[in-house]
């Protein structure tokens, strides 16, 4: 699964490693519990 705290951090901490590793985590988790855990789906969208 790809935390969106990753990504999200990587944009405010200039961090090009945190998003590296975003990149190659899981984009499409299918486990039930796994979506329902996860509230930001599309982080991207919350970058400016």
């Amino acid at each position: 699964m790809a935390p969106p705290s990753l990504v999200l951090g990587a944009g405010r901490f200039d961090n090009r490693q945190w998003l590296t590793t975003w990149q190659r985590l899981d984009h499409n988790p299918q486990v039930p519990e796994v979506l329902r855990n996860l509230p930001v789906r599309h982080p991207l969208i919350w970058l400016n």
